[in-house]
């Protein structure tokens, strides 16, 4: 796959997946246009970063998930969700990513294994 800059203006490495995603969830029925101005901060993100390999690793997307100083908590979320929805399409096209767990996952696996 090639990392040129897409139709939709993605230049990272991962511009390609990023351009399919949107284009599955569209497929969905869904609008997507707050995720979609997200992805695009993620992507420029990922570009300062050096990104160079088809993968979206731990360090660069916890750090892009940190609370911002100027963010509510549902905002922070919605990043969560869009990485965790992300990862997942990543990790279903054959490619590692990190994927942040939902809080009520981490409850109900605790709740659920006596020795973690």
């Amino acid at each position: 796959m090639s990392n040129d800059a897409s139709n939709t203006g993605f230049q990272s490495v991962l511009a390609p997946f990023m351009d399919q995603f949107l284009q599955e969830k569209h497929a969905c029925g869904y609008a997507y246009h707050e995720s979609t101005r997200m992805l695009h901060r993620l992507d420029d993100f990922l570009v300062q970063q050096g990104l160079a390999t088809l993968e979206l690793p731990r360090s660069a997307a916890r750090n892009w998930l940190a609370k911002k100083p100027h963010e509510s908590a549902s905002t922070q979320q919605q990043r969560i969700t869009l990485v965790g929805q992300f990862s997942t399409f990543l990790l279903r096209s054959g490619y590692p990513a990190y994927c942040p767990t939902p809080h009520w996952l981490l409850v109900i696996h605790r709740l659920s294994c006596p020795e973690c």
